[in-house]
C-alpha cells in the first residue's frame, strides 16, 4: 500500500487496522499513515500550519506566561523532538527534516514578534548515542531522552530539587524489557531492551480518573501523585502520551504532582490550586494544529478531586488521611455555599 512517497505496511492487530508503518532500513518503526502525517510533516511536504495559527500559539503562551509570572508561578512548556527528526537516516535512505517544518516556523515566530524561546532542546538530545535516546519500536523517544527534557525544563528550578532526578543517589538507569507500542499495535516484534530510571522510592498514585471513570463517557483523565521524601511543593503537569513519560521524573521533584490529560491549559484551574511551578510537554507532531488554548476547562470531577486532596496536602494532614475513604470524594459531592436572607 503507497502512502505518499512511503511503502507503508497494513498488518497489526485488528483494533488498530487503519495504522499503517514504515520500516527503515535498520528497523526502526515509524507511523505514517496517522492524522498528522508525521513523517511527511517533518519533511516539510505537509500540515504546514497557516500564519494566524503560528500566532495563535505564541500569543497565548506569552500570555500564560505572563498571568503566571504576576502570581509567582513557574512555568515551563518544552516541544518534544519526534524520533525522525532525531533519526532521520533511520526513516530512509535520502530522508531529511525540513528546516521549515511546523516546529521550526513557531520558534521562530515566537523569537522575532514576542522575544520568546521556545525549549525544544532537539541539539540536547542529539548529542547522545541514537540508541540511547530512540527506540526501535516504540512511538516515544526513550526514557534517558526525557530525563533530558526534563532537566532542560527544570533549569531554573532550585538545585536541590533538581538534584532529585540528577542524583546517583536518588536514581540508577537499568535495563527492562518490553514490547514497543508500534511493535505490539503491528502484531509482530520481540522484546526491547530499554534503559529505564529506577528510583530510590516511588510515589504513591492518589488518584488516576483514567481508572476510576467516575462517569459513563467520561474521557477528561487526570492522575496525582504524592511522595512525602520529595522536596515540598506542587507541581501541575499538562499534556498527553510525552507528559506522561515526563511525569516519571517531575513527580519526583516535587512532593504533590497533578498530571492533567490535555494539551491546553486550564488557566483558571492554576489560579485556583496555586501550584509551584507548571510544567506543558507537547510532542511536535501535534503542533500544527494547536492553537493553546488557555481558556481550557477541565471536567468537574478533576476539579473536585484536585481542589480537596491540594486542600489536605497545605493543611499538612494528607499523609494521615491516605487510608481514608473520603479522600476519593464523590465529584458530585455539592459545595456548600452561604444562605443570604
Amino acid at each position: 500500500m503507497a502512502n505518499g512517497s512511503f511503502e507503508v505496511d497494513a498488518s497489526g492487530v485488528a483494533e488498530y487496522r487503519h495504522l499503517n508503518f514504515f520500516e527503515g532500513p535498520h528497523g526502526y518503526i515509524f507511523y505514517t499513515d496517522d492524522s498528522n502525517s508525521t513523517l511527511d510533516q517533518l519533511a516539510g511536504i505537509a500540515l504546514s500550519p497557516d500564519v494566524d495559527r503560528i500566532d495563535a500559539f505564541c500569543r497565548n503562551f506569552a500570555v500564560l506566561e505572563t498571568a503566571l509570572r504576576s502570581s509567582r508561578i513557574g512555568f515551563s512548556l518544552s516541544i518534544v523532538p519526534e524520533r525522525a527528526v532525531l533519526a532521520p537516516g533511520e526513516v530512509k535512505e535520502g530522508y531529511a527534516v525540513s528546516s521549515e517544518r511546523p516546529v521550526m516556523q513557531v520558534l521562530t515566530h515566537a523569537l522575532q514578534k514576542y522575544g520568546i524561546s521556545l525549549d525544544y532542546p532537539v541539539d540536547r538530545l542529539q548529542a547522545f548515542e541514537l540508541t540511547k535516546v530512540c527506540s526501535k519500536t516504540d512511538s516515544h523517544i526513550s526514557q534517558i531522552a526525557f530525563h533530558q527534557i526534563v532537566k532542560s525544563a527544570s533549569k531554573d528550578l532550585a538545585k536541590e530539587r533538581l538534584a532529585q532526578i540528577d542524583d546517583e543517589v536518588a536514581f540508577e538507569w537499568i535495563m527492562n524489557e518490553k514490547i514497543g507500542d508500534l511493535a505490539h499495535i503491528r502484531g509482530c516484534g520481540e522484546p526491547e531492551a530499554f534503559y529505564v530510571p529506577a528510583f530510590s522510592s516511588e510515589p504513591i498514585e492518589l488518584f488516576d480518573t483514567a481508572k476510576l471513570r467516575f462517569q459513563p463517557g467520561f474521557t477528561d483523565n487526570a492522575a496525582m501523585f504524592y511522595k512525602a521524601s520529595a522536596t515540598p511543593g506542587f507541581a501541575i503537569v499538562f499534556g498527553t502520551s510525552s507528559a506522561r513519560c515526563a511525569l516519571a521524573f517531575v513527580s519526583q521533584m516535587y512532593q504533590l504532582t497533578l498530571h492533567i490529560w490535555t494539551n491546553d491549559i486550564d488557566l483558571s484551574l492554576i489560579r485556583q490550586l496555586r501550584p509551584d511551578h507548571v510544567f506543558a510537554f507537547i510532542t511536535e507532531k501535534v503542533i500544527h494544529n494547536l492553537e493553546f488554548n488557555i481558556d481550557y476547562k477541565c471536567a468537574p470531577q478533576v476539579r473536585v478531586q484536585s481542589e480537596y486532596i491540594t486542600d489536605l496536602y497545605r493543611k499538612g494532614v494528607l499523609e494521615a488521611s491516605l487510608n481514608n475513604p473520603d479522600l476519593d470524594p464523590p465529584a458530585s459531592r455539592p459545595r456548600r455555599t452561604r444562605k443570604t436572607r
